[in-house]
């Protein structure tokens, strides 16, 4: 992302905001007896941790590969927060260094890039 496309920079805000929905989805399955609590939820919530990570990793500049490892590690319930805060650091520093403020929940919907191009049309 050397010349930070405005497109792509705002698919990683988007996850990066997104990304934070991993961290209790996390923390219910890391407490003790949390998983017997939510058995079923499990089902749901690990597919889900998987989701963020990859769809965060994706949007970075990374490798197919890594990409995929990180999505697997960060699927683990008690030890995938690791991978998870290299993931969200990364972002964070790559957000940092195109201009887009981020605050701890990441970056706002209102500073992010727009989607479309100004690309083709006139100005009046």
């Amino acid at each position: 992302m050397s010349a930070y496309d405005p497109i792509r920079v705002r698919a990683l805000g988007l996850a990066h905001r997104l990304s934070f929905l991993y961290v209790p989805a996390w923390y219910l399955l890391s407490v003790p007896g949390g998983a017997r609590l939510l058995s079923y939820a499990v089902w749901l919530m690990v597919p889900f941790m998987a989701f963020c990570a990859y769809r965060l990793a994706r949007a970075m500049p990374l490798p197919m590969r890594r990409s995929v490892v990180f999505t697997i590690a960060a699927s683990i319930p008690l030890v995938g927060i690791i991978p998870f805060a290299y993931l969200s650091y990364q972002a964070a520093k790559i957000l940092k260094s195109a201009g887009v403020p981020v605050g701890f929940l990441g970056p706002r919907k209102a500073d992010l890039p727009s989607a479309t191009s100004d690309k083709g049309q006139s100005g009046a």
